[in-house]
């Protein structure tokens, strides 16, 4: 990856797409906890 432009690198941009990440990262492992109750609770 690049280095962006000069005044690109906006601490608060960095704060954000961390915060998406660990968001999205939440979201997956919700959902596989909640497929792996389905899961077990079918059998």
């Amino acid at each position: 990856m690049r280095q962006l432009e000069a005044g690109s690198d906006d601490p608060a941009f960095f704060l954000i797409a961390s915060l998406s990440a660990m968001l999205y990262l939440l979201i997956a492992v919700t959902w596989l906890a909640v497929f792996i109750g389905i899961a077990k609770s079918e059998k």
